[in-house]
Formats: C-alpha cells, sequence, structure tokens
C-alpha cells in the first residue's frame, strides 16, 4: 500500500506541474504591481480573499462553483451572471450597495464571449477605476484565437485562461 499510495503522490504531483505549464502559457506580459510574474495565484487563507466569477451562462457557474466546493479552496467565490450584472456588483450599485452581503472581489476572472456586456468591456470597466486598476482580472473563455490574446493583452488583462474541457481538470484549475 504505501509503494502504491507514492506512486500516486508522485502522479498527482507531475499532473500539477503539467497543468501549471499550460497555465504559464497564456499568461500575459505585464502584471500588475506587487504581483509576481507566473501563473495568477489565488490565496489560500481561510475565507479572507474574494475571487468573483463573471459568466453569462448559468449551467458555466454552477460548474464553478460545484469544482470549488469539491476542491475545497478556501476563498469565497461570488457568482456574476453577466457583465452588465458584474459592473452593477462592481459599482457597488442597487441590490449591491451592501459590501457584508457582497463583498468587494481580490480577483476576477471573467468569461470573454458574453452578449451585450462581454469580457472585455468589464476588464475595461476595472482597469478604468483608480482603486481597481490592480486588481489582478483573468479572462476565462473558450477562445483561443490570437486576436482575443492580444487585445487581453492590451486591455491590462492580468491573465488568460482557457476553459477545462471537463470537471476533473475544472477542479484541479480551482485548487
Amino acid at each position: 500500500p504505501g509503494h502504491r499510495s507514492e506512486s500516486r503522490r508522485t502522479n498527482a504531483r507531475q499532473s500539477r506541474r503539467r497543468f501549471a505549464r499550460r497555465r504559464r502559457q497564456f499568461f500575459l506580459g505585464s502584471t500588475p504591481a506587487g504581483f509576481a510574474r507566473g501563473p495568477a495565484k489565488i490565496s489560500h487563507r481561510p475565507m479572507t480573499k474574494v475571487l468573483a466569477y463573471v459568466d453569462d451562462f448559468s449551467d458555466d457557474l454552477f460548474l464553478f462553483q460545484s469544482a470549488c466546493r469539491l476542491a475545497k479552496v478556501r476563498f469565497q467565490t461570488v457568482s456574476i451572471e453577466g457583465g452588465s450584472e458584474a459592473i452593477q456588483y462592481l459599482d457597488r450599485a442597487g441590490q449591491y450597495a451592501d459590501r457584508d452581503l457582497f463583498p468587494e472581489p481580490d480577483i476576477v476572472l471573467v468569461d470573454l464571449k458574453m452578449p451585450g456586456v462581454d469580457g472585455f468591456m468589464v476588464l475595461q470597466h476595472l482597469r478604468s477605476d483608480p482603486a481597481r486598476v490592480h486588481c489582478p482580472v483573468g479572462l476565462f473563455t473558450s477562445s483561443s484565437w490570437p486576436e482575443d490574446i492580444q487585445q487581453a493583452r492590451e486591455s491590462g488583462a492580468t491573465c488568460y485562461f482557457l476553459k477545462p474541457p471537463d470537471m476533473a481538470r475544472l477542479i484541479e484549475f480551482v485548487s
């Protein structure tokens, strides 16, 4: 049993390294002040960091939340449905005025392709606010088009991630 257990740990470490290498290939050139160059890191301190995930597709929001639960992440996740809702949330407009109920995100993951207000518009909104200019913003998308990656770089995205094709890889991504 000891040998088999060690073999599983080794395989898991190798898998994490391969995944980290794949993530690094999409890390964009510029990094906000105070952040190390490399794949975006999410703090694993108990419930101190808040990650906001913006997507227009409720199934993707559900899968992301489920992956976070299964991975037993130690950061708080906030799911926001759609770009216009994200801007309201970030601006503390309407129902989002109470920061005890709707905390300020420490990092934002945004789906790129959304109807109406897309991921680039949410990114532009964040980068136009002096208080949030250094907030890490990752574009989390299924688009691997070079034009999208270039526009993300030019718009000030911290990183660019391709959505994993299955739940196991999504769990690996969030952990």
